[in-house]
């Protein structure tokens, strides 16, 4: 950050949104856009080169079929100063667990508002923990990561190893059907073993057993 404005790149495949994203940040005075790119190549190009952007706002589907969570993981470990913001269209909790798994600043629906957009970027410049803004709501959140009765369940040994194998497969974005395919089993067992995972960690929701597993980092 120099002068007090903050740097930030763009990766997107569509040159629309990028130029939508910069006619939003346009009018912040404390915001500048360095450079842009469409896909995983042009992005660590970029960043061999130039100087480096205070914050990547970067989406999950780039050019040739580039995966923008695996490229912030390489970032990660490339570029340990270099904040990242996902922003996409994908609201699913599988994308999210996913960017949370790699350590994501930020993670906003592209249909968020222009205020949304800018307090995550000002957000996660100024280091306050992960943003989620109007893609997830607060309740959603509070029953993932803040029931307390969950802190207080779901230790590793509650949970058979198949369990886990189940749990681990669906945080990988698998489906039931899929996931009895991969374990030699049939599908009744795997929804067997998702009401008995939700039951031992005290959740209402699979969803917030993956969210769970995650944050406690189960395996």
């Amino acid at each position: 950050m120099m002068n007090g404005v903050i740097n930030l790149f763009i990766a997107d495949d569509s040159v629309i949104h990028i130029e939508g994203v910069k006619a939003i940040l346009k009018y912040e005075t404390d915001m500048a856009v360095t450079g842009e790119a469409y896909n995983c190549s042009q992005v660590k190009e970029f960043l061999q080169k130039e100087e480096m952007p205070d914050i990547l706002l970067l989406d999950i589907s780039l050019e040739e079929d580039s995966d923008g969570l695996e490229l912030a993981r390489y970032l990660n470990e490339a570029c340990p100063g270099l904040k990242i913001i996902i922003l996409s269209h994908y609201k699913e909790i599988t994308y999210i667990i996913r960017a949370l798994k790699a350590k994501v600043r930020a993670y906003i629906a592209k249909d968020s508002s222009r205020t949304d957009i800018v307090n995550a970027i000002r957000s996660v410049m100024s280091g306050r923990g992960i943003y989620f803004g109007e893609t997830i709501s607060y309740e959603a959140l509070l029953s993932a990561f803040g029931n307390e009765k969950n802190m207080i369940k779901g230790k590793p040994y509650e949970l058979s190893g198949r369990e886990l194998d189940v749990l681990r497969m669906l945080s990988d974005g698998y489906v039931a059907k899929e996931i009895a395919a991969g374990l030699g089993i049939n599908v009744n067992t795997v929804e067997s073993h998702k009401e008995h995972i939700k039951n031992k960690l005290g959740v209402d929701t699979i969803i917030e057993a993956v969210v769970f597993a995650v944050k406690n980092r189960l395996w």
